[in-house]
Order: C-alpha cells, then sequence, then structure tokens
C-alpha cells in the first residue's frame, strides 16, 4: 500500500512541474538559433570521426552520437553552467554542446 501512495506523491508532484513548464516562456529566435549551431558542431565533429575511423586514424570502438544531437543541446541548455555533465560511451555531444571545443 506505501508503494501506491509514493506513486500518487510522485504523481502530483510531475502535475505540479508540468503546470509550471507550460507556463514558461518561449526560447527567443537567439536561443533556438545557438541550440541549432551547437547540434550542427556536434554533427560535423561526429561525421569527421567516422571518416577517421574508416581511414584508420583512430583506433578501437567507435560510438558515434549522430541522430541524438538535440538530446545533448536540449539538456545542457536547461542544465547552469556550474552543473556538471556525466555521460556514457557517447559522451562527444555532451562535450560540444556544454561548451568544449
Amino acid at each position: 500500500m506505501w508503494s501506491v501512495h509514493y506513486l500518487l506523491k510522485d504523481r502530483n508532484r510531475l502535475e505540479k512541474q508540468l503546470k509550471k513548464e507550460k507556463n514558461m516562456e518561449k526560447l527567443s529566435k537567439e536561443e533556438l538559433s545557438e541550440m541549432f549551431l551547437k547540434m550542427y558542431k556536434i554533427r560535423l565533429f561526429e561525421e569527421t570521426v567516422e571518416k577517421l575511423y574508416f581511414q584508420g586514424l583512430i583506433r578501437g570502438a567507435l560510438h558515434l552520437y549522430i541522430g541524438e544531437e538535440a538530446v545533448a543541446v536540449g539538456a545542457c541548455s536547461a542544465a547552469s553552467k556550474s552543473d556538471y555533465a556525466i555521460s556514457t560511451h557517447r559522451g562527444h555531444g555532451h562535450c560540444i554542446a556544454k561548451g568544449g571545443n
């Protein structure tokens, strides 16, 4: 019975959060443009890495982030500058979205 209580509590918390998000301001054209440029930068990096890999210049396993660019950009855009980003074997996108070069 206690698990149902916690599920309902989480549902109430989630509903409150969704109401707050609906009232958030929309992103400006500048913010959207910056996000697009970050996604494009990630894609260019990944395509370059892929070419280098198939030329034999990068050894080992390669796990590309192609198609996932919006995930990193969205998550890192919502985070503050002082927040850490912890990723798995496809961390290139997060690093670039967080400002790495």
